[in-house]
């Protein structure tokens, strides 16, 4: 019994020298993380303005003439019932 209590204690140092490297590591990689970023500078590019030219020519094409205009589309009128959660045997009929 005394044997099994001793490669307790010695597993558990293990395991707490093995958390504090990485404990170590962590805090390393974060700190460089950090403070290794460096400003980072977009090259500018000096734009230039382009002309721009619309060809209207293509407003008096004879495709475009062909075209025809589509019939508005209508909606249907005939609606649900008032409330749609209500069951049915408590709905009351529309009298007509």
């Amino acid at each position: 019994m005394p044997i099994k209590a001793l490669e307790k204690k010695e597993r558990q140092k293990i395991l707490a020298l093995v958390f504090i490297i990485l404990l170590f590591l962590t805090f390393l990689v974060i700190f460089f993380g950090i403070s290794g970023r460096k400003e980072v500078k977009a090259p500018i590019i000096p734009l230039e303005a382009k002309k721009v030219e619309i060809n209207f020519e293509v407003l008096e094409s004879p495709l475009l003439k062909e075209l025809q205009i589509f019939e508005e589309i209508s909606l249907i009128e005939e609606k649900g019932r008032d409330n749609p959660f209500l069951p049915y045997e408590t709905v009351p009929l529309p009298s007509e």
